[in-house]
């Protein structure tokens, strides 16, 4: 997003004040996608992760997760007077979905994923 686009939805609303946020890049994200002359774009495989504040929904056990996240849907309702709802404008996909051969998201093989590993370059190599 450009520092225009920021600005003309006002930035970033201070009220969120929840450790972590809350539902503060969602509201911005929401806001900017629904400007007109604005086209959301995902860019697949990739994210943005942020643990300055401690990781407030993924260092905790699933239940307090959950109490945090009611939470966050309550502030909101607060500042926004509604609940978070999705936008209605298509969005703009960039990149490539990974294979099951993708490297980067092997991270502990199983002998039968070694062996499909193994049976995908051979058949590479083979040219089949």
């Amino acid at each position: 997003m450009n520092r225009s686009t920021f600005a003309k939805i006002g930035g970033a609303d201070e009220r969120f004040d929840i450790p972590g946020g809350g539902f503060l890049n969602m509201d911005i994200y929401r806001q900017a996608s629904e400007l007109a002359g604005t086209q959301p774009v995902l860019l697949i495989g990739e994210g943005s992760f942020h643990q300055l504040h401690g990781g407030t929904t993924t260092n905790v056990t699933p239940e307090q997760r959950d109490a945090k996240v009611a939470g966050y849907h309550d502030q909101y309702r607060a500042l926004r007077g509604g609940d978070l709802v999705p936008f209605d404008k298509n969005i703009y996909y960039i990149g490539h979905l990974p294979t099951r051969h993708s490297k980067i998201h092997m991270r502990k093989q199983t002998r039968e994923k070694q062996l499909l590993s193994q049976e995908w370059k051979d058949t590479v190599r083979e040219g089949k």
